[in-house]
Formats: C-alpha cells, sequence, structure tokens
C-alpha cells in the first residue's frame, strides 16, 4: 500500500493491514479491508477524519480475522477429536 508523501498518523493508522503473511483462510478475510484502505488513500486526502476511518477499519479487520481464525481452530478441533 503506497503511503509516500502521507502524514505521520495516516502512515501509523495503515499498519496493520498488510495480510500477505497469514495463512490463506486469514487472508481471504483480511485482503478486502486493504483493498478498501488502499481505494481511499487513492481518492482521499490527509485528514484527522482519514486517520479516524482507518483505525476503524483496521479494528473491523482485526475482529473479522480473529473470527475466522477461531472458526479455523475449531474445525482443526473438531477434525482432530472427531
Amino acid at each position: 500500500m503506497d503511503t509516500a508523501g502521507r502524514h505521520p498518523s495516516t502512515v501509523q493508522a495503515v499498519r496493520g493491514l498488510a495480510y500477505d503473511h497469514l495463512p490463506h483462510s486469514l487472508r481471504t478475510v483480511s485482503k478486502p479491508f486493504h483493498e478498501l484502505v488502499a481505494q481511499m488513500l487513492r481518492i482521499l486526502p490527509d485528514d484527522p477524519e482519514l486517520t479516524a476511518a482507518i483505525r476503524k477499519i483496521r479494528e473491523a479487520k482485526d475482529c473479522c480475522v480473529l473470527l475466522a481464525a477461531l472458526d479455523d481452530a475449531a474445525d482443526e478441533g473438531a477434525n482432530h477429536n472427531g
């Protein structure tokens, strides 16, 4: 995600949206959030509201990735116990 020339608070807010390091199932959940923020960076100027929006999107992404990870763990546990 290109943050060159962006305000430091915008750059900081974008941290945590990388997804390449995640397992496939979690990457699938995380990628749309990354793409949304990338699009926002293309069309919106730096502003405290942009930073707040990115942080909220990151929080939503974290919730969804956690849910997917818990679901994966539950499925794996069921496969080992069944």
